[in-house]
């Protein structure tokens, strides 16, 4: 009984410890924390990174 209440007690501490962690977005910013006074946040601007389409179909002109 012991044995299960130190586990548990051990994997809800390292749940619990993780909610700390410093984590950043898909842009590579920061989101935790966040402002809490209402203040808007600030928006940095950065180049397109993302792809393109590979074997797309060519539909031009066809009915869709």
């Amino acid at each position: 009984m012991l044995k299960k209440f130190l586990l548990t007690a051990a994997a809800l501490s390292m749940v619990a410890g993780s909610g700390w962690a410093q984590w950043t977005g898909g842009d590579d910013l920061p989101t935790n924390p966040l402002a809490c006074d209402g203040s808007p946040g600030s928006v940095a601007a950065k180049p397109y990174d993302g792809g393109s389409p590979s074997n797309a179909p060519n539909r031009k002109g066809k009915s869709i």
